[in-house]
């Protein structure tokens, strides 16, 4: 029970975060012509009910996985909050990003204790979704360096259950963004964020016989 207690807290703190935190998140230096988000209406209902369902999505993951959980847990509360500051601006702010980062680490050290294998695979993980996602960066502009960024945590969780649910989540975040992509093109978008599908890929594929 003390695991389900532990993951309806985090649950819980991701919407704090959108509540509290992302409301008042400082505005991102703009170029000239772009128009600046505006974060401060970010803590509606509507945003706190997205945040809850991204975060539940990642809670029953978490709770699902067989690898240590404690990675999952800033994953879920600060990368929640996170990507749908991302669907809703476009924009992934360091203000949530390094915290994530410290989080996911944090788990990892945590892990450590009592499953040393899967804490380095999921260092590795993170290395490597950072180094895969700078290359694609550098060599074309299908997304933000934020992305980059967020690959590294996405990288950490994914990566806790070796190299083949490492893979099997960038594979799921591409179907899902490509889905996306073209829903969005569709209505009209031009700008789509990847965001929401990279941190929804490690999510995803706990559930397929490769992931977790």
């Amino acid at each position: 029970m003390w695991d389900i207690a532990v993951i309806a807290s985090t649950i819980a703190v991701a919407v704090m975060v959108q509540r509290l935190v992302v409301p008042k998140l400082r505005l991102p230096h703009v170029d000239d012509g772009e128009e600046a988000p505006d974060f401060t209406r970010l803590g509606s209902t509507s945003n706190l009910l997205l945040v809850l369902a991204f975060a539940a999505l990642g809670g029953l993951a978490a709770w699902h996985t067989r690898t240590p959980v404690w990675p999952w847990l800033g994953y879920i509360a600060l990368g929640a909050p996170l990507v749908v500051v991302d669907l809703r601006t476009t924009y992934l702010p360091n203000q949530l990003m390094y915290p994530l980062w410290a989080a996911v680490g944090i788990g990892l050290v945590a892990s450590a204790a009592t499953d040393a294998r899967a804490a380095l695979a999921g260092l590795v993980g993170a290395l490597a979704g950072y180094a895969w996602f700078w290359c694609v960066w550098r060599m074309s502009s299908t997304f933000g360096f934020g992305d980059v960024r967020l690959a590294a945590a996405a990288g950490a969780v994914a990566g806790l259950s070796g190299m083949t649910g490492w893979l099997t989540s960038l594979v799921v975040a591409t179907a899902i963004g490509a889905v996306a992509a073209i829903i969005a093109r569709a209505s009209g978008r031009t700008v789509v964020p990847y965001g929401p599908w990279l941190w929804l890929g490690p999510v995803v594929a706990t559930w397929l016989p490769t992931g977790s």
